[in-house]
């Protein structure tokens, strides 16, 4: 049987908006004030680093969220925005041009992508 991969890019701007929803509902609060960046990087596992700038005090702060927390926004975000996710497809974090990508797969084991060994982390 062929197998399916899928791979949704998320540009930093979808990936804060993707955020900024999924911590509505979330204990894990990102603090309140002004995006000035987000930094997407690798070392255990993905995460993404937010950098705000709370307009009240001037205080630059750094949050950073691990790779769990971004798939759960990730699909959440795409669950709102009626982009179709299959719950059966083991799905995995990986970095496309600097931007974060979900990927998705029926095969009975990972495909082999391009860096794949060194860039994937397994999403919840």
């Amino acid at each position: 049987m062929p197998s399916e991969l899928r791979k949704i890019i998320f540009e930093r701007r979808e990936l804060y908006d993707a955020v900024v929803a999924y911590n509505l509902r979330s204990k894990n609060k990102l603090p309140v004030g002004e995006l000035q960046l987000v930094d997407v990087g690798k070392d255990d596992e993905v995460f993404a680093v937010f950098h705000i700038i709370n307009l009240s005090t001037g205080q630059a702060i750094e949050k950073r969220l691990g790779a769990s927390y971004i798939a759960a926004a990730l699909l959440t975000y795409c669950k709102t925005k009626r982009i179709p996710v299959s719950r059966s497809f083991r799905k995995s974090l990986t970095f496309h041009e600097g931007d974060v990508a979900l990927m998705m797969t029926n095969a009975r084991r990972a495909p082999a992508t391009e860096n794949s060994a060194n860039q994937s982390q397994e999403a919840a």
